[in-house]
């Protein structure tokens, strides 16, 4: 079979709604390697069969599972054809890439399985390799780069079971996907941390209605008269199963599954229960609470909250929202509309883990920020460099007018 069929039939037209079932054999493999071997595109029975004969002859090999992200920028900006294209001169690529015996496959419409015997290259290299042969593709006019996210598994290292080795590849991609990483090798601990997080999201609900979850205050002290100036709401988790479990655990699994908002209302419920009491033992304070980023997308949830608060008859003022920076370098026009109105409400605003992301004079200057609460790294060590850093940050919060907390 030429190498020209062998694409043609790879990467065939992926709008066809009938796939023709014909089979693609490697040239570029060994002719006793067990890589060679009779392929189907789109057919992920045939991918498990492949990488469960080359575990029975306990080859060691890797196996790389790519999505393709860009791919709906592409078919969206260049003309018809063109991604279908692109991926035949990606497949070139790989297919031109010295010394490896590489197996080609297409899993879904955005992502390719790659199955690679070890050579004398290490894992980070191939995957080097793997994403620059995805720059600068030429179609035509054209020179368009694909822009990936890798996920690899190795065998016999991570297991011999086909099922359990692409379950391991294809989760190790699906965790950079998303976020500024481009690889992602399994191991044993990345296992231990995924079953971790599904039983975490798996008790979530029942720890909610449960009311396993409680606050802690931790209070603020002014650093010139020793006084306490208010509180910080802290969100714990004791679950009789899993033991403790901490917020930077839970808060992004109940973010991702749509559990935030009972939680920040179970919060919200601890606050307005405690503030009556403070107010007849402190003349001046502030509860500060965080709210998560997706809450404030929710412009019917933002209302809801001021009533609630409304209702109780409690002063605005007695609350501070805190933002973390992340959030201000997402969607700023939708920050500052939110920002600006829980600001005339009469909320104090306060930026959280000041200089820990992409801090910027814009928001800065955009923002009405009332506090900034100077990121933790920069206090524990408190090396020449931190103390630098904090005068800084202190200087610059009171320049704008604002409170700075450490």
């Amino acid at each position: 079979m030429t190498n020209a069929f062998a694409k043609h039939i790879f990467f065939g037209f992926l709008k066809q709604i009938v796939y023709v079932r014909k089979p693609f054999v490697s040239e570029s493999c060994d002719k006793d390697s067990p890589l060679q071997t009779s392929k189907t595109m789109l057919d992920n029975e045939d991918i498990i069969h492949t990488v469960g004969r080359l575990a029975e002859k306990e080859v060691s090999f890797y196996l790389v599972f790519i999505r393709i992200t860009n791919k709906v920028y592409i078919r969206s900006t260049y003309p018809r054809f063109t991604y279908d294209k692109i991926l035949e001169a990606y497949y070139n690529r790989l297919m031109s890439i010295e010394g490896e015996s590489i197996h080609i496959d297409q899993y879904d419409e955005e992502t390719l399985t790659i199955i690679s015997k070890k050579a004398s290259r290490h894992k980070f290299t191939f995957l080097s390799l793997l994403d620059g042969a995805a720059k600068g593709l030429k179609v035509g006019d054209h020179q368009v780069s694909l822009e990936n996210k890798y996920g690899m598994t190795e065998s016999p290292r991570d297991g011999r079971r086909p099922q359990r080795l692409m379950q391991n590849a294809e989760s190790a991609m699906n965790t950079v996907v998303g976020n500024h990483y481009k690889y992602k090798v399994f191991t044993e601990e990345f296992s231990k941390r995924n079953i971790r997080k599904f039983n975490i999201q798996s008790n979530l609900h029942e720890a909610i209605t449960q009311k396993q979850f409680h606050v802690v205050f931790q209070p603020q002290i002014s650093l010139e008269d020793k006084r306490i100036t208010g509180f910080e709401v802290l969100l714990r988790w004791d679950s009789p199963i899993l033991g403790t479990v901490a917020p930077n655990e839970f808060i992004p699994i109940a973010e991702q599954y749509g559990y935030i908002d009972a939680l920040t209302n179970q919060v919200l419920d601890d606050i307005l229960l405690v503030i009556p009491y403070l107010e007849g033992e402190l003349d001046v304070f502030r509860i500060a609470i965080n709210i998560s980023p997706i809450l404030f997308e929710d412009q019917g949830w933002l209302q809801r909250f001021v009533k609630r608060i409304r209702d109780k008859n409690i002063a605005h003022d007695r609350i501070e929202i805190e933002v973390t920076e992340s959030f201000l370098i997402g969607d700023f026009k939708q920050s500052i509309r939110a920002i600006d109105y829980l600001h005339r409400k009469g909320f104090t605003i306060a930026i959280d883990d000041f200089g820990s992301g992409f801090s910027s004079l814009r928001y800065l200057k955009t923002l009405p920020i009332d506090k900034l609460k100077i990121d933790k790294s920069f206090i524990y060590s408190l090396s020449r460099n931190d103390r630098n850093i904090c005068r800084s940050i202190i200087d610059l919060g009171h320049n704008i007018g604002a409170t700075v907390l450490g």
